[in-house]
């Protein structure tokens, strides 16, 4: 009887210490399961940021890339593009106006490309200077004086309008309406040709308005895509490489801090499941 008595108190006993270090164990494991839990989101940032880091260099050649393609009219990659072609119409005009082109392509024209300047040179007929009533009086013998001006006209010559007048050889209407030019007034004394307009020059105009469109073959998007991957790549890995960042050592150094914390809590985890079981045990050998 004493014997059994005994061994009851001694279950006691054990089942009291058991119950204590349960109660620490889980005041101790909810401390460090929210630990835990913050240190699992850390690493997961840490490792978004140290991927991100790691893909930048990628990332910016990529772009790098795929903008200047589009910038220079490769189009976008994996994407059959839709490009369209202005119409250029370049006018030609030399030897007094007597020969006369007019020339209409639709061209393939970039975000960078610009059209080339137009340049329209007119030499005014040559006229006599007529001299003041007084200094011809006193100079009869002076030999008579010619001028002209020759008139250089830029960008403001770029219309349709300028070229139906040219057409004409209306040119008098140009030399009244179009402004935007610089002028030198030229002179002599003996006239070694017929006094005619001499126009010389080349007009060129961009109609963004009229135009025609196309698809891209893919066999020309696939070599863009090919091209470009490549750059980015290439370049990208070039960076990384340079730059020594170690992100495979980060990663890992990343899950090591985050399992140091995770095998601590699990340690602690598996004790109480044991302690648990023995005071499952107990409770049924003390019945």
């Amino acid at each position: 009887m004493r014997t059994e008595q005994r061994r009851l108190e001694e279950i006691r006993s054990e089942r009291y210490q058991l119950t204590k270090l349960k109660e620490k164990l889980e005041a101790r494991l909810l401390k460090k399961r929210k630990k835990k839990n913050i240190a699992f989101h850390i690493r997961n940032l840490k490792i978004v940021r140290d991927t991100g880091r790691f893909l930048v260099p990628f990332v910016v050649c990529a772009g790098l890339a795929v903008g200047g393609g589009a910038l220079i009219g490769c189009g976008l990659p994996l994407k059959e593009d839709t490009y369209t072609k202005p119409k250029l119409t370049t006018y030609t005009i030399e030897a007094q106006g007597e020969y006369q082109n007019l020339e209409e392509e639709y061209v393939s024209f970039g975000p960078l490309d610009d059209v080339k300047d137009s340049s329209l040179t007119i030499y005014t007929p040559w006229e006599e200077v007529h001299e003041g009533f007084f200094h011809a009086a006193f100079d009869r013998e002076k030999k008579k004086t010619y001028k002209r001006e020759r008139r250089v006209y830029g960008s403001a010559i770029n219309s349709l309008e300028v070229i139906n007048a040219l057409m004409r050889h209306d040119y008098d209407s140009i030399i009244n309406s179009v402004e935007g030019y610089s002028v030198e007034v030229q002179t002599c004394n003996e006239l070694h040709e017929e006094p005619a307009y001499r126009v010389e020059g080349k007009i060129y105009i961009l109609d963004r308005g009229d135009y025609l469109t196309f698809k891209e073959d893919p066999e020309t998007d696939l070599w863009v895509t090919v091209i470009e991957a490549i750059l980015a790549l290439g370049i990208g890995g070039v960076i990384a490489y340079k730059r020594d960042y170690g992100y495979i050592w980060q990663i890992q150094k990343d899950i090591r801090e985050y399992r140091s914390v995770y095998n601590d809590w699990k340690d602690d985890a598996d004790r109480l499941a044991e302690t648990n079981e023995r005071l499952l045990a107990l409770r049924r050998g003390g019945r």
